[in-house]
């Protein structure tokens, strides 16, 4: 089966703020490959859900799996990212069609918050953090 992950993140109105997610795109495609994985936004940047569920259908891809980038299910979560999701699997039947394809199945995740091992990875950091209390080992340029 071709499989496609979407990391959807919210958005924000700094254009350094997407930044952030290249290395995380390029460490799973380096695992994954090329094509794997589709970042993209609830709000603010482009692309959006909708539209990377319209190019996984135009690709052939028989599952769109979603990953929104939060913490954890707060408003966000709760209503505007199954709006968008719904929105998405129309744009995708409708990108099928015109392709003649099936239209992809689109799988929501649970927040990268609620997956397995996060929330111990975060307190592994935190305690390298607290454990370097006084160094400059975990600090950013800029940070100090």
């Amino acid at each position: 089966m071709s499989r496609r992950l979407a990391l959807l993140a919210r958005g924000s109105r700094s254009p350094a703020w997407a930044e952030g997610f290249a290395p995380l795109v390029a460490a799973v495609e380096a695992v994954h490959g090329p094509g794997a994985v589709s970042l993209c936004f609830l709000e603010g940047f482009d692309p959006d859900l909708v539209a990377i569920a319209a190019e996984a259908a135009r690709d052939g891809v028989e599952e769109l799996r979603i990953l929104p980038l939060f913490w954890s299910g707060g408003g966000h979560v709760m209503r505007d990212v199954p709006a968008m999701v719904e929105r998405a699997a129309a744009a995708a039947a409708e990108a099928a069609q015109v392709a003649g394809r099936p239209a992809p199945v689109l799988t929501l995740l649970p927040t990268v918050g609620e997956q397995p091992g996060v929330h111990a990875a975060v307190a592994a950091l935190v305690a390298a953090g607290l454990q370097s209390l006084g160094s400059a080992d975990m600090a950013e340029p800029g940070c100090r």
